[in-house]
C-alpha cells in the first residue's frame, strides 16, 4: 500500500471538501507523476482537467450558496430575513446557473452534436428510401399505363 504523504492527505481533504479537481491533485493521490495521469486521461478520454476543475468549482460554489441559505434561515430569529443577504444569494444563484450552462464540458456538447447528427442522418436516409419507393411505384403505374398516373394537364 502506498504511503500517505502530506501532499496526498492534502489532496484527499481538498476532494472531500469539494475543492476543484486537477490532474496534479489526482496524481498526488495516486502517487503518480502528473504527466502519467495526463497521458492516461487523454488516452481514455477523461474529461479535461479544466472541465473537471470548472465542474468542481461550480459544485463548491453551489455548496457554499446552500450553506449561506441555511445561515440566513438560522439567523432569521422571528424578526424577518436580511433582504440584502437574500438578494445576494439569489443573484449568485442565477450567476452560478449561467456559469453551469457556459462551462458545460465540450465532451457533452460534442456527444449531443454527434447524437443530433446521427438522428438527422437517419431521418434523411428514411426520407431518401421513401422517395425511391414512391418513384418506383409511380414508374410502375406509368409502365402499366394507368390513366391516373399520367401527369395532370396544365390549365391554359
Amino acid at each position: 500500500m502506498a504511503r500517505m504523504t502530506q501532499a496526498r492527505w492534502a489532496a484527499a481533504r481538498a476532494l472531500a471538501e469539494g475543492m476543484p479537481v486537477s490532474l496534479a491533485m489526482l496524481a498526488d493521490i495516486a502517487g503518480l507523476a502528473e504527466t502519467t495521469v495526463a497521458k492516461r486521461a487523454s488516452r481514455e478520454g477523461w474529461a479535461s482537467a479544466q472541465a473537471l476543475d470548472y465542474a468542481s468549482r461550480i459544485e463548491g460554489l453551489a455548496g457554499r450558496l446552500i450553506a449561506e441559505m441555511e445561515a440566513i434561515e438560522r439567523s432569521a430569529d422571528g424578526a424577518g430575513y436580511d433582504k440584502g443577504r437574500i438578494d445576494a444569494v439569489a443573484a449568485l444563484t442565477r450567476a452560478l446557473e449561467k456559469l453551469g450552462e457556459f462551462t458545460q464540458s465540450g465532451h457533452h456538447r460534442r456527444e449531443a452534436a454527434r447524437s443530433t447528427d446521427a438522428d438527422i442522418a437517419d431521418a434523411l436516409r428514411r426520407l431518401d428510401e421513401r422517395i425511391v419507393e414512391l418513384a418506383r411505384e409511380y414508374a410502375a403505374e406509368l409502365v402499366a399505363g394507368k390513366p391516373d398516373a399520367a401527369p395532370a394537364a396544365s390549365g391554359s
